[in-house]
């Protein structure tokens, strides 16, 4: 079996460039012909190369505790998961918001230890923090300017919803759901979006049509009894996630309310748990995983080189028409 001093010989070149070049080196700046060279003499000489590449690890801020997860942050660490098992990385540690706003000395330096964080989203006091910890960082779903963020156009994916239900001839839409980092529930984007696509119809906006579950499905049954009470006319139901539309859609039920017969729902994220419902839920598909992988791609990119990069990356989105809408 043929050694690396060989093939170090035979391409003309010392044992460290070709070790530092099959390893992969980022610092290594050697000419094309070189690498050329080196190519054809572990080829000729049937050099087997072990690599020794560092192995990286990572972390990852997300809504994510041991009591409540979300399919929309689940899907996007199995594509960080997925992406890590294929190239030599493993997830170090997961942190949820109130253990990264309120960071114990032990933490503060596992994360200086890490070779990078991936965070879905955050306060702009803490992002600070957290760059004074690890200069590699990755925003997935959250964007901060002059750094690396991975997601999709909210603005674009809220309308196609919208436009779905006032295409299909519905005119009184409620809207339930959360906040946005700290907003009130009319000032989130699902919020802000419908009253722009309202506006362009000449519909009225009705701030009484927008109900706040604090993202908790367990408080859609006071939001679900006052628009059976109170709203009679409402016709539609757009839902913040899935999960709410899912909770929607049983309550209303409960209540003797046929989906799309008596009232229409659409939920958001495009997860199993609406696609696979009875009735199916029509909801907006956002690609998750593929952020996920994309996230922690370019995490792995910037840790290998050392350097900081500004990629503002926006995946496509599609709505999957279900039969909770005509």
């Amino acid at each position: 079996m043929s050694s690396i001093r060989e093939v170090a010989k035979n391409s003309g070149v010392s044992i460290a460039t070709v070790s530092r070049y099959l390893n992969n080196d980022p610092s290594l700046i050697i000419k094309d012909e070189t690498r050329k060279r080196i190519d054809e003499s572990v080829k000729k000489l049937g050099y087997k190369f072990s690599s020794r590449k560092k192995q990286y690890s990572f972390g990852c801020i997300m809504s994510l505790t041991y009591n409540y997860y979300d399919p929309f942050f689940t899907e996007i660490l199995a594509g960080v998961q997925e992406y890590c098992q294929a190239n030599n990385c493993i997830i170090a540690m997961i942190i949820s918001y109130e253990q990264s706003r309120n960071l114990s000395p032990a933490i503060e330096k596992k994360i200086q230890e890490l070779d990078g964080l991936l965070v879905t989203d955050e306060t702009s006091q803490n992002i600070e923090r957290l760059k004074k910890l690890n200069s590699n960082l990755v925003f997935v779903d959250c964007y901060i300017n002059n750094s690396t963020v991975v997601g999709f156009d909210h603005y674009h994916a809220n309308l196609l919803l919208i436009n779905h239900l006032l295409d299909a001839g519905y005119r009184n839409i409620a809207y339930i759901g959360g906040d946005s980092g700290g907003e009130d529930v009319e000032h989130c984007v699902r919020a802000i979006v419908l009253r722009e696509a309202l506006r362009i119809r000449n519909i009225p906006y009705r701030s009484e049509y927008i109900y706040d579950c604090h993202w908790n499905p367990s408080e859609v049954k006071d939001c679900i009894e006052d628009i059976v009470k109170n709203h009679p006319e409402i016709d539609a139901i757009f839902a913040g996630s899935d999960s709410v539309a899912v909770a929607v859609v049983n309550i209303l039920t409960a209540f003797g309310k046929k989906c799309p017969d008596d009232i229409a729902v659409v939920g958001f994220n495009g997860n199993d748990i609406a696609t696979k419902h009875q009735p199916s839920i029509t909801t907006m598909k956002l690609p998750t995983f593929k952020m996920g992988q994309s996230a922690a791609r370019l995490l792995h990119k910037q840790a290998q080189h050392q350097n900081s990069y500004n990629y503002q990356i926006l995946l496509p989105v599609e709505l999957l028409k279900g039969e909770t809408s005509r």
